[in-house]
């Protein structure tokens, strides 16, 4: 496996079909506002989302939602980054590789991210409002770190299992309260 980082990509065959199966899966879903990394494979993953909705839905195309920045280490193995952290002697969270951004650095983003849907919720004066993002799976990793840090005051761990396609849910009205009401469910693309 390789760190692919924010090289815009395209999706495989089978990520084809693992999109189709998340749009069919959240087709009768109404979202408010659909935030889209602009990275070309979380573009075409919206693109499957978007044929199997009835009414249109249009995109707000986020950089804020990229993967991290892998930098000079962008095409090489996934574990060279933890093998130079501790060649280092720094924790993985904070190893930043030449023109790269260390996981601090993402999660910085997913604060800020946070903050964006606020202000665009608030617009709404809504009790209630639905977002969608299409991301990556380190952005998701580092944004439920921010959410765990604000519901508990947990600190932030490197464990990225989001599944591609995998839909996670979570309910937030304030800080401290916050609810994951669904965590990394890929059922829908298990047969593929």
């Amino acid at each position: 496996m390789i760190l692919q980082g924010q090289d815009g990509g395209e999706l495989s065959q089978l990520g084809k079909k693992q999109a189709d199966a998340l749009g069919k899966r959240i087709s009768k879903e109404n979202f408010e506002f659909i935030l889209v990394s602009d990275l070309n494979r979380t573009m075409q993953t919206f693109e499957s989302i978007k044929q199997f909705h009835q009414k249109p839905i249009e995109p707000i195309l986020e950089p804020l939602l990229r993967e991290k920045h892998a930098g000079v280490l962008q095409g090489q193995s996934l574990v060279l980054p933890k093998k130079l952290a501790q060649e280092q002697g720094v924790d993985i969270r904070v190893f930043r590789p030449d023109q790269g951004e260390s996981w601090e650095d993402v999660n910085k983003r997913a604060q800020q991210l946070l903050q964006k849907i606020q202000q665009l919720a608030a617009q709404l004066k809504q009790p209630t409002v639905k977002v969608l993002l299409v991301t990556h799976g380190g952005f998701i990793m580092e944004f439920m770190n921010h959410m765990n840090f604000l519901q508990s005051k947990k600190n932030p761990v490197y464990n990225n299992n989001a599944q591609n396609c995998s839909i996670t849910v979570v309910s937030y009205k304030k800080p401290g309260d916050i609810k994951v009401l669904v965590n990394n469910d890929a059922s829908h693309i298990q047969k593929l």
